[in-house]
């Protein structure tokens, strides 16, 4: 497998470069992997010098679930990128959890490491290895970063569990609060506890369908397999098929009309200024944001709050105005209410569009060419840009139905006892979102915390 640049698109689909994105958790692995005596790499060697043919035969059929005919084909379609990553994983799983045949039954790899035959082993070594022999491979929702110290981790089959913190210095520049991953924590002799080495990291929506599996399997298979080979065949097949086959981007839907967003500005030439701002006025549908200058275009969600369609922005420099919506039909519905308010007051002149992902990905650049007749955005405007859509957004968003919560709205749902869990994860997978999003675009993450206050929910 050759090795991914730094600067190359992530193999994981992501459309992000590898170093924004998977690197620093294939580091993290590989940096755990390789902590103190090299234990791990003494028992693999001994193993597979031993019994290599039945250590590759246990990979194929119980890590890969494959058999020795189809493995290329399965291999085939995970990115080279994970070959670092996928080699720790496997390592760690040999010793750990696998299981060979000898003399009429199957034996735990770990057992004849540490048996009376096994390779010599210092005390520090063996104490690594008695740890990983005692950690199970299960999932957990990361519910805190401490930058440069470890990350705070909740156990997500044992919710009786408390959280507890583990130290990972490597993993805390990659991983962010609410994301969840596979791994086997292990307790050290100081007390502490650190990741075994592997890491399964899975994006929230597929980390939860696997623990649903894994809670269905407990109770059909217990009597057949133990709870420990339940949990880590469930959670390296979710691992595998994604990696092999990522998921795309999510499409991102404004939440009341149903249409893609897109954010859409269009140029108008005004031909007399104060008459336009005497017709804005007059408008009970128009609050002004900034005397002169900046207008929204709003319809009433009740009493006190409104809902923002179109910004309205002077441009006195080149004396135009720019007017700037979500989505395309927003857009036309826009422009089609202005011209009938203002008349020939204004001449549309152009129209730009951008999806969201184009206008995170050009936050990235400091130098941005700009395509023939287009403007620069500076980036603080593109930032500010997009902090005013989620303000909009986020502000709106209690009132509105969502089909995740069966129709109903999130201040609703909050009501409910049977809804409330999902909501407090679509909260949670806001809040992963955007601090992803912080840490690959270096900006501050959108602070959603009045709504948990808003919906009286608490996080846990």
């Amino acid at each position: 497998m050759h090795k991914v640049g730094r600067n190359d698109a992530c193999p994981c689909g992501s459309g992000k470069k590898f170093k924004h994105c998977c690197l620093a958790q294939v580091q993290s692995s590989s940096s755990s992997h390789r902590q103190g005596p090299g234990a791990v790499a003494v028992a693999h060697g001994w193993l597979t010098r031993r019994y290599g043919s039945l250590v590759s035969t246990a990979v194929i059929a119980d890590f890969f679930q494959s058999t020795e005919d189809d493995i290329q084909e399965e291999i085939a379609y995970i990115p080279e990128s994970y070959g670092q990553m996928l080699d720790i994983n496997i390592n760690e799983w040999v010793l750990a959890d696998a299981t060979i045949p000898l003399n009429g039954e199957n034996v735990r790899t770990i057992d004849l490491v540490l048996g009376s035959r096994g390779p010599k082993l210092t005390p520090h070594q063996r104490q690594q290895l008695e740890a990983l022999k005692e950690a199970p491979l299960l999932l957990y929702e990361i519910q805190e970063v401490q930058k440069g110290k470890g990350v705070v981790v909740a156990d997500l089959l044992n919710n009786k569990t408390s959280p507890f913190f583990v130290h990972e210095v490597r993993a805390t520049e990659s991983l962010v609060q609410w994301d969840t991953v596979g791994a086997r924590c292990t307790l050290e002799s100081d007390g502490r506890y650190t990741f075994g080495g592997a890491l399964y990291p899975l994006p929230r929506d597929e980390a939860l369908s696997c623990l649903a599996q894994i809670r269905k399997q407990l109770k059909t298979r217990l009597g057949q397999i133990s709870a420990r080979t339940v949990c880590a065949q469930a959670i390296i097949a979710w691992w595998l098929d994604h990696i092999s086959a990522p998921p795309s981007l999510p499409i991102l839907k404004d939440q009341q009309t149903n249409e893609l967003i897109v954010f859409t500005t269009d140029y108008y030439s005004v031909s007399d200024w104060q008459g336009l701002i005497t017709i804005l006025l007059a408008q009970n549908d128009v609050e002004v944001e900034e005397e002169g200058k900046v207008w929204t275009h709003a319809e009433a969600i009740d009493e006190k709050r409104y809902r923002a369609l179109a910004r309205l922005e002077r441009n006195a420099g080149k004396n135009r105005l720019r007017v700037e919506c979500n989505t395309k039909g927003k857009a036309d519905a826009a422009r089609k209410w202005l011209e009938g308010i203002a008349g020939s007051l204004v001449h549309h002149t152009s129209r730009r569009s951008a999806m969201p992902s184009q206008v995170l990905k050009s936050a990235e650049k400091k130098k941005s060419v700009a395509d023939p007749g287009q403007e620069t955005i500076p980036l603080d405007v593109q930032q500010q840009v997009m902090y005013e859509y989620f303000a909009r957004h986020y502000e709106e968003w209690p009132t509105i139905p969502l089909p995740a919560l069966n129709g109903k709205t999130p201040l609703e749902a909050a009501k409910l006892v049977s809804l409330r869990p999902k909501l407090v994860d679509i909260l949670k997978h806001i809040e992963q979102s955007e601090a992803r999003r912080a840490k690959q675009d270096g900006v501050p993450a959108f602070d959603i915390s009045f709504l948990w206050e808003r919906l009286r929910l608490e996080r846990h």
